[in-house]
């Protein structure tokens, strides 16, 4: 029986505020000056879909409850529904509103001619527009237990926008189960058990995605049905012919498949072993943005022609973050010629000299943002100026070395890094001496520079650690009288004159309380102040806005009161 609702008819401001209204079953219900309705069942103890919403319903949450069946059936009363969550219950099935239909008792004659009046009613149910469902654009089935969806599940859903089927157990695809889908932009399936095997992707199962934009297959690569030997040799030579590994593995791309998405712009997928190549059908997708491998475990090299069959027509961000790369070949970049960002993050075992081989191919790039954060894990060490001398002739804009066990970085680094270079970091190291600090100055259009939380000791801050400053000039007041010999500068405006040309450097951590504790490298922030902040300069320092938000000169107020006197007027 359908419950009445009674809707407040008031004039709320501004417009688009949302009136809580009386509702049904301990749910929530709220209204806008149109009178439809936002409902949220959530939590709810819910087992099946309610067939008592009213049908100036917009949207229902009913997330975290127990439905265990969902068809487009139980949403056919309901002409304005545009958005339904379902996430985290038990539903184990989608099945088509053809089944549903030829099963339910309550489908009789004159519900049929409801729905198709102006329809053959031999004609099948999913080709009918008399049926509602079409205004429905976001429908959220994750965190479920589906393991199958039927062919035409979703066929009524002609306006669906997004769907988001991640999380649960498919592991295999029907060929139609996307058919009539021809506006969805959005589709996400993944961590399901859809692992890369030829069967997986039927050729033709996203050939109605026509307007698809984004594509999430990530984390469905399933290590037990890995099928080469257990005895893995990884070997880091650039020659891979001379590796001793024997596969079987039948896993490839689903290139086939995916060359049907020529709107595509994002795809996140799961990267397999190095001696399996994408194919041919990655050349369709010409408007690809965002190439996504994050977390490819199998990933453990990337060959010449990993990139070879990929058409990039525009400014692409690639990541390769958290994989298991130990080499890159020095041409494998060099395909990619529209590469604007690349991440390498967290591959432990490329080290520095993996690196240096692989910069051989940006040079053919137009990157402009570059991570190698955490590509090396062990003993600290000395970063060397050989490691970047392939990034000199790049347009860097930005460039991140966190988290690399960098106790010292050699002076010949600084001469390697591009002059374009906006934003620089180097935190979470082991840092303990600053002598490359003084090649900053090289770096005409440094915006942002990052040695935040140098963990070589826990050392909080304290006005008992002050320290006497060290009388002479210092190495930046020294570079400064190379570069402009003329201008006389003094050691007293030396900071003033470094805080004319940084628009902004975080030397700690600490950004949210003056009064919380900081953490960093006893070494590292009594060189950092002896720098840029001489002693007969901090006097009078006003922290604040130099000609416009963006040129903000971050210090933390800890830092200044380790070696402030308490005389001292800081302001901030």
């Amino acid at each position: 029986m359908l419950l009445c609702v009674v809707l407040i008819y008031q004039t709320v401001s501004p417009a688009h505020s949302k009136i809580d209204v009386p509702c049904f079953s301990n749910c929530s219900c709220f209204t806008d000056n149109n009178h439809f309705l936002a409902i949220d069942c959530s939590a709810r103890d819910f087992y099946s879909f309610p067939q008592d919403l009213p049908e100036t319903t917009i949207s229902v949450d009913l997330s975290s409850n127990q439905i265990s069946t969902w068809n487009t059936y139980s949403v056919a009363r309901l002409p304005h529904l545009s958005y339904i969550k379902l996430s985290n219950n038990i539903i184990k099935e989608v099945t088509s509103v053809t089944r549903t239909i030829a099963g339910d008792v309550r489908f009789n004659t004159d519900t049929k001619l409801r729905f198709f009046s102006d329809q053959d009613t031999t004609k099948r149910p999913s080709s009918s527009p008399a049926l509602h469902g079409f205004s429905l654009k976001t429908l959220l089935l994750n965190d479920n237990q589906i393991t199958s969806i039927e062919n035409d599940a979703f066929a009524e859903y002609g306006n669906l926008e997004l769907l988001d089927l991640s999380r649960n157990r498919l592991e295999i695809l029907q060929q139609n189960v996307f058919r009539g889908l021809y506006s969805l932009m959005s589709l996400n399936l993944q961590q399901n058990h859809l692992d890369l095997l030829p069967e997986t992707y039927p050729v033709t199962v996203f050939a109605d995605l026509k307007r698809l934009q984004e594509l999430n297959i990530q984390g469905n690569y399933r290590s037990d049905t890995r099928l080469f030997s257990p005895t893995l040799m990884l070997n880091n030579s650039l020659h891979l012919e001379n590796t001793t590994e024997k596969f079987i593995d039948n896993r490839t791309y689903p290139d086939k498949a995916l060359s049907y998405l020529k709107s595509l712009s994002v795809l996140q997928m799961d990267a397999l072993h190095y001696h399996i190549l994408p194919g041919a059908g990655f050349r369709y997708l010409t408007n690809l943005t965002v190439l996504d491998f994050n977390g490819s475990k199998a990933l453990n090299g990337l060959p010449e022609l990993f990139f070879s069959n990929f058409s990039f027509q525009k400014p692409l961000h690639l990541f390769l973050a958290t994989c298991t790369l130990t080499f890159i070949h020095p041409n494998t970049f060099a395909y990619i010629p529209t590469l604007h960002s690349l991440s390498l993050y967290d591959n432990e075992n490329l080290h520095f000299s993996g690196f240096e081989i692989a910069s051989r191919g940006l040079l053919k790039t137009k990157v402009k943002i570059l991570d190698i954060s955490r590509i090396y894990v062990g003993p600290p060490i000395t970063l060397q100026g050989k490691s970047f001398q392939n990034l000199k002739n790049l347009s860097l804009e930005e460039l991140t070395i966190e988290s690399n066990y960098l106790m010292f970085i050699n002076v010949s680094v600084m001469g390697n890094i591009p002059r374009t270079l906006k934003t620089f970091s180097v935190g979470k190291n082991k840092l303990n001496e600053v002598d490359f600090l003084a090649g900053l100055m090289t770096l005409t259009h440094l915006e942002v520079f990052d040695a935040s939380v140098q963990n070589k000791h826990s050392w909080i801050a304290s006005k008992s650690s002050c320290r006497k400053q060290q009388s002479g000039p210092t190495p930046l007041d020294t570079l400064r009288q190379k570069r402009s010999p003329n201008m006389n500068i003094k050691r007293q405006t030396s900071s003033r004159a470094l805080l004319s040309t940084r628009k902004s450097f975080s030397v700690s951590s600490l950004q949210k309380n003056c009064q919380e504790l900081l953490e960093i490298s006893e070494d590292v922030l009594r060189n950092l102040q002896r720098e840029f902040c001489p002693e007969d300069d901090i006097s009078h320092i006003k922290v604040s806005t130099l000609h416009g938000s963006k040129r903000m000169f971050n210090v933390s107020k800890a830092m200044f009161a380790a070696y402030n006197t308490g005389k001292r007027d800081i302001e901030f």
